[in-house]
């Protein structure tokens, strides 16, 4: 059986509770803006979540290494055409999506 979660945030400036829940398999964060207070929590609620889901299950990471600033610096970047509805993650599996 597989268990993921996704956290789809719509603001930017919401960053709490950003933790990965023990024992799961995949872990997502969504940032999507354009919203309002008033419809925060109803985007969700859409059949769109579920195109969210379909690419957090097949959205592949590339893992980077060099310099940045003069200094090292190790950072994921997501595959480009691996997310098939084009989601761009925040977070995949507590590595941050840049």
């Amino acid at each position: 059986m597989l268990i993921l979660t996704l956290k789809i945030y719509l603001f930017r400036t919401i960053r709490s509770n950003n933790h990965q829940i023990n024992n799961i398999d995949i872990f997502g964060i969504v940032n999507k803006g354009g919203n309002s207070w008033n419809t925060v929590h109803g985007k969700t609620k859409s059949s769109d979540v579920f195109k969210t889901i379909t690419d957090l299950l097949n959205v592949k990471l590339e893992e980077n290494i060099g310099m940045k600033d003069g200094k090292f610096h190790h950072w994921y970047k997501q595959v480009e055409g691996t997310a098939p509805n084009g989601t761009k993650f925040y977070r995949i599996d507590n590595k941050n999506v840049e």
